[in-house]
C-alpha cells in the first residue's frame, strides 16, 4: 500500500514536469501522443519496486525522465527554480537538508521554516528526540543570509555549572584553575556572522541561563577573565524535545529567556504522524548505508516489514528507525529485509504485571527531571534487561537518545538507588537495583547488538 502511494506521488510528479517541459518548448502534444507518454510511465513505474530506486532523488528523477521523456531533460532545472512553484522549491529545500519526505505535516513545517530563514528571528523548534530538529535548524541556516557564516552547535545537555558558561563564551588564560593556558574561544564568538543552534536549551544549568540572557540583551561576548566585552553578531536557533513552559513552572527555566528565544516557533512532527514518509525514510537510510559500509548489493524493505512498521509507534522517531534499519543491515545480507530481521519486531513477552503501577515506575515518577513519556520508556528498558549489566550506549540505542544523556540519567537513577553501577568512568555498566525487578523473565535479548559493553 506504501509503495502504491509512492508510485502515485511520483506519477503526478512526471506529468507535472512533462506538461511544463511541453509548454517551455511551446508545443501542444496531441491528445494520443499524451495518452502514449503515460501508458509508457505507468509501465517503468509499474517496475519501480523492482529496482533500488531512491525515490524523489534527483540522479533518479533525471533517470526516469530520460527513459520516458528525453526532450524535457533540460527543462528539469528550469522547473525546479521556477518561482511560482513554492511546492518544488520546498521539496528541494528539504531534500539538500536531509528532510526525507512529501508528507504535508513535513512540507508544511519546511515552507514555515524557510519563511522564517530569511528574518533575523530566533527561533525555538519543538519537537520528540529523533524528529530532525538539527536538521531543520541547518536548513534554515543554509537558506539565510548567513548561509556564508558559520553554523555553530552547543550541546546544552552535556554542559555542567560554571563549564557552560566557558563553553558559550570562553576564558583568557589562566582565567580560574584548570583554564586552558592557551585560553579558549567560546561558541557565541565562533558563531560570529552565523548562527548558533542551543540543542536541548531546556537543559543549561541556571548560571549559563544568566549569562546568556544578558548575551541576548546586549550582543556582546564576555569572556572568562576578560574585562573588556566584544560583541558579536549571531543569530540563536534553540531546540528542546521537553515542555518548556512546564520547565519555567518548576522553576528549572527562566521565564524572561524563554520570550526571548520564543520569537517564533516551529514544532517537528513524529514519524507516527507522517507515516506516508516511511518508505522513502526506509530507502533513503538504506542508500546512506550502503555508502558508509562500502556495500555494493542495494537493499530494500520489504511490504509485509514496511506495514509491521508502520503499525508501530515508534517513540524515538527517525533515530529509532535508523538504529533497527542499520542492526537489519549489519546482520543480514539479504536483498530484501523481512520483519524477522528487526528486533522491534520480534515476539516480545508480555508482562503479567503493569509497569504503570509497578514500584520501578513509582520511583521514577518521584523523579522531578522525567516526563510520563520518559518514565514509561525506562521503566520498560530497565525491566527488559531486569538484572543483566548493561551499558549506556545499549540505553541510548534503546530509549533513541544521546549517549551523554544516557550517561547522565543513569548518573542520576544511580544516585537515587534505582540502579547499580560498577567499574571505571570509561566501560562502567550498570544494571537494575534487585528491589525493582519483577517476577517475569528478562527480555533483554531483542536489544543485545545494538551497543558493545561500555561507554
Amino acid at each position: 500500500m506504501l509503495r502504491d502511494e509512492l508510485r502515485n506521488q511520483f506519477r503526478n510528479r512526471y506529468l507535472e514536469i512533462a506538461k511544463w517541459t511541453f509548454r517551455a518548448m511551446g508545443e501542444e502534444l496531441p491528445h494520443d501522443d499524451w495518452s502514449e507518454f503515460v501508458l509508457e510511465l505507468d509501465k517503468l513505474l509499474a517496475t519501480a519496486a523492482l529496482t533500488p530506486l531512491t525515490f524523489f532523488d534527483s540522479d533518479s528523477e533525471r533517470g526516469l525522465v530520460k527513459k520516458t521523456f528525453p526532450a524535457g531533460l533540460p527543462g528539469i532545472e528550469d522547473y525546479r527554480s521556477l518561482p511560482e512553484t513554492p511546492r518544488v522549491l520546498t521539496e528541494r529545500a528539504a531534500q539538500n537538508a536531509g528532510l526525507v519526505g512529501q508528507s504535508k505535516p513535513l512540507i508544511e513545517i519546511v515552507t514555515r521554516a524557510l519563511l522564517l530563514a530569511d528574518t533575523h528571528a530566533r527561533v525555538l523548534i519543538s519537537g520528540e528526540s529523533g524528529t530532525g530538529k538539527e536538521l531543520l535548524a541547518r536548513m534554515i541556516h543554509h537558506n539565510s543570509p548567513r548561509r556564508r557564516g558559520p553554523f555553530i552547535v552547543v550541546n546544552c545537555g552535556a554542559l555542567e555549572g560554571n563549564l557552560a558558561i566557558s563553553e558559550l563564551f570562553g576564558h583568557e588564560p589562566h582565567a580560574f584553575t584548570g583554564a586552558d593556558p592557551r585560553g579558549r574561544q567560546g561558541k557565541t564568538e565562533a558563531a560570529d556572522g552565523g548562527t548558533l543552534f542551543l540543542d536541548e536549551v531546556a537543559e543549561l544549568p541556571s548560571v549559563a541561563q544568566a549569562a546568556l540572557l544578558r548575551f541576548l540583551d546586549s550582543g556582546e561576548v564576555q569572556k572568562i577573565g576578560r574585562i573588556q566585552p566584544r560583541r558579536a553578531d549571531v543569530r540563536i536557533i534553540s531546540a528542546s524535545h521537553t515542555d518548556l513552559t512546564a520547565r519555567i513552572q518548576e522553576g528549572r527555566f527562566r521565564e524572561d529567556l524563554y520570550y526571548r528565544l520564543f520569537v517564533a516557533q516551529l514544532h517537528m512532527p513524529a514519524l507516527r504522524d507522517r507515516m506516508e514518509d516511511l518508505l522513502p525514510l526506509c530507502l533513503h537510510i538504506l542508500n546512506r548505508l550502503c555508502i558508509e559500509y562500502g556495500r555494493t548489493q542495494p537493499r530494500l524493505v520489504s511490504n509485509t516489514a514496511l506495514e509491521k512498521l508502520a503499525q508501530l509507534e515508534w517513540k524515538g522517531n527517525i533515530r529509532q528507525l535508523a538504529h533497527q534499519l542499520e542492526y537489519a543491515f549489519i546482520n543480514h545480507s539479504v536483498a530484501e529485509l523481512e520483519p524477522e530481521h528487526f528486533p522491534i519486531l520480534k515476539t516480545h513477552i508480555t508482562p503479567t504485571v503493569s509497569l504503570d503501577s509497578s514500584p520501578l515506575s513509582d520511583a521514577l515518577r518521584n523523579l522531578d527531571h522525567l516526563s510520563s513519556s520518559e518514565i514509561r520508556g525506562w521503566a520498560t528498558t530497565l525491566t527488559q534487561h531486569g538484572r543483566e549489566w548493561f551499558s549506556s550506549s545499549q540505553i541510548a540505542h534503546s530509549l533513541a537518545i544521546s549517549v551523554s544523556g544516557s550517561r547522565a540519567k543513569l548518573r542520576h537513577l544511580t544516585q537515587q538507588g534505582i540502579v547499580e553501577a560498577e567499574g571505571e568512568q570509561k566501560g562502567r555498566r550498570y544494571r537494575l537495583a534487585e528491589r525493582f525487578v519483577l517476577d517475569f523473565p528478562s527480555q533483554s535479548s531483542h536489544i543485545k547488538g545494538l551497543g558493545e559493553l561500555g561507554e
